[in-house]
């Protein structure tokens, strides 16, 4: 009876254990050519549990936070314009209560790049930006206690200190201009080309209408 009982506490307090990830405030500066470029840098945690299904299978139940980090302006002499992200203040999330199997949480880095000048244009679409989103550290979950650094954050480290920018290369015969990322004047890896519609007029993108 004392083993059953020891076990059935075990069991209880693995699942009433709360798991945590916590970002604590910090900064970081990219550039980029004045006027061309916006930015929407958040910071996005998430902890989920998984619900019991059968077959092989997994199915979660999950909670979600976003901040926005704080944008600061500073034009150069360069003709760049540095941008600096600030987390203020410290942003926690967890998840917590009894039968609750495989909790576990993550924080990460979005960074969203649109252009400021140009649009889209297909279908109509000349009130919306080019953009590149960037988001890849959603998937490493942990089920302990984290605290997000910012120098391991692929997405700052893709980032911070470099100057961002967009290349555009009219397609010959095609009423389609391709759009690349560049950090440093190189291609961005993980970034694909995107494809929008050319104005025949200028041979670029139509302009953004705001």
């Amino acid at each position: 009876m004392k083993k059953l009982l020891s076990i059935a506490a075990l069991f209880l307090s693995f699942n009433a254990a709360a798991v945590q990830t916590t970002a604590r405030p910090f900064s970081f500066d990219l550039y980029a050519p004045t006027n061309e470029l916006n930015f929407k840098v958040t910071l996005e945690q998430w902890c989920r549990y998984e619900i019991p299904v059968w077959g092989d299978s997994a199915k979660f139940e999950t909670k979600h936070k976003s901040t926005a980090l704080v944008e600061k302006k500073s034009n150069q002499s360069s003709g760049l314009t540095r941008y600096t992200f600030s987390l203020k203040q410290a942003q926690s999330l967890d998840m917590t209560g009894f039968f609750k199997y495989g909790k576990e949480c993550t924080s990460g880095i979005k960074i969203l790049v649109q252009s400021a000048k140009y649009a889209l244009g297909w279908a109509n679409q000349y009130g919306r930006p080019i953009e590149f989103s960037f988001l890849d550290e959603m998937y490493a979950y942990k089920e302990y206690d984290t605290v997000f650094e910012p120098s391991d954050d692929k997405n700052i480290k893709l980032f911070e200190g470099n100057e961002i920018s967009f290349v555009y290369d009219s397609l010959p015969k095609a009423n389609q201009v391709n759009v690349t990322i560049l950090s440093n004047g190189k291609k961005i890896p993980s970034a694909f080309t995107k494809g929008v519609l050319k104005n025949p007029e200028t041979g670029l993108p139509y302009k953004l209408k705001k």
